[in-house]
């Protein structure tokens, strides 16, 4: 098994517990989902062209032309998401660094640097306005399913699962926060390359709603 160590130290919830979707309830679970993403991606389009980073601050922001172009709904919510990635730059700005219109981990963290997200990596992730977009290897889901049936846990997985396999706390606390993120949703997913996982910025800074988890 390998282990990749990733040691940014920030704080995050790491400790809620996801548990597994039943097999009867995840056709209905897939469509509302389905619906979200559509929403939620078709969103994201409209408005990425005028969120622009801040180099000195690398802050997130939207350009004057937000507000000739979206309606006053669509401008609430950019900037109530926007404020939340903005949270995570002010907690841990300092490990990240630019990379177009996202940010990435910085090549001062180490090995944890990233020019986007890199499939050659155990795991990797990137921070947009909008969210999250986290990646599983094909070998950290096969550890995944073999360190859940280790400790009888078949279908749940919880943050200790994903620590134990060199994921931070941090990390691990947003992957488990996805809420409908099970052993079982996972094997069905990937195809043998991986697993991606978008995560949308909800209410608050530890809260994220799923936008879509798709084959690497």
């Amino acid at each position: 098994m390998k282990k990749v160590t990733k040691s940014i130290c920030v704080s995050m919830s790491a400790l809620l517990i996801m548990t597994s979707v039943p097999v009867a309830g995840f056709a209905a679970e897939q469509n509302a989902n389905v619906s979200f993403q559509e929403v939620e991606e078709a969103f994201i389009k409209k408005v990425d062209k005028y969120v622009k980073i801040d180099s000195k601050t690398k802050k997130f922001s939207l350009s004057a032309k937000a507000k000739e172009n979206l309606n006053r709904e669509e401008l609430g919510k950019a900037e109530a998401l926007i404020k939340q990635a903005n949270f995570t730059v002010d907690q841990h700005g300092k490990d990240l660094k630019i990379k177009g219109n996202t940010l990435v981990l910085s090549e001062d963290v180490k090995k944890q640097s990233l020019a986007a997200i890199d499939t050659s990596e155990y795991w990797d992730y990137e921070l947009f306005w909008w969210g999250y977009r986290i990646y599983f290897s094909d070998e950290l889901c096969e550890d995944i399913r073999r360190r859940a049936m280790e400790v009888g846990a078949s279908g749940t997985i919880t943050a200790g699962v994903l620590t134990y396999l060199g994921v931070p706390g941090w990390a691990a606390g947003i992957i488990v926060g996805f809420g409908v993120l099970a052993l079982a949703k996972i094997n069905r997913t990937n195809e043998g390359n991986g697993i991606y996982l978008d995560a949308f910025h909800g209410t608050n800074p530890s809260n994220f709603h799923t936008i879509k988890i798709y084959p690497a």
